[in-house]
């Protein structure tokens, strides 16, 4: 896992990385950067969001979102349409 913890120094490097795995379906090395990443901000998490959005799991969308709420950061209204949107999936 070090040469994760390297790249994911930046935050734009390790948000285009979840981004493309989460894309390429491999959720597995998405979490891995995901959780590898030393600093989270309201960017990161709606790449993540999108890209369960993107897999079609709305559970993890929701749980995700849910878990967002312990960590004192500011919901924009873009990470909420990204979550309405898996909730639409549920048809929730």
């Amino acid at each position: 896992m070090g040469r994760w913890l390297r790249l994911m120094i930046d935050l734009y490097i390790g948000s285009a990385l979840v981004d493309v795995y989460a894309k390429c379906g491999d959720v597995e090395i998405t979490n891995s950067v995901f959780d590898s990443m030393l600093e989270k901000n309201a960017v990161v998490w709606s790449t993540l969001l999108n890209g369960y959005v993107h897999l079609g799991d709305a559970n993890e969308v929701w749980r995700l979102f849910s878990s967002m709420g312990d960590l004192d950061l500011k919901f924009s209204r873009f990470i909420l349409s990204i979550v309405l949107k898996g909730c639409a999936d549920l048809r929730s």
